[in-house]
């Protein structure tokens, strides 16, 4: 997966830091950023939806093991 901005546009050093003008284009560069990665991760919750349940299920040492657990 590509961002669309990568990196992030830096703000000048000579222009003072709490300027909206500055922040404005890079939060939109970050909000679009965010919103490729949310379009990737539904792709791949869909398609792990799609899967059979019996798939998402492991054994280890005789206890199952879903998709949705930590195992520390």
């Amino acid at each position: 997966m590509t961002l669309p901005h990568y990196p992030i546009t830096p703000i000048p050093d000579t222009a003072p830091s709490a300027t909206p003008s500055l922040w404005n284009a890079r939060y939109l560069e970050i909000d679009e950023n965010f919103d490729t990665v949310d379009e990737a991760i539904s792709g791949i919750n869909e398609s792990v939806a799609a899967l059979e349940p019996a798939v998402l299920q492991l054994q280890t040492n005789g206890f199952p093991i879903f998709f949705n657990t930590f195992a520390f």
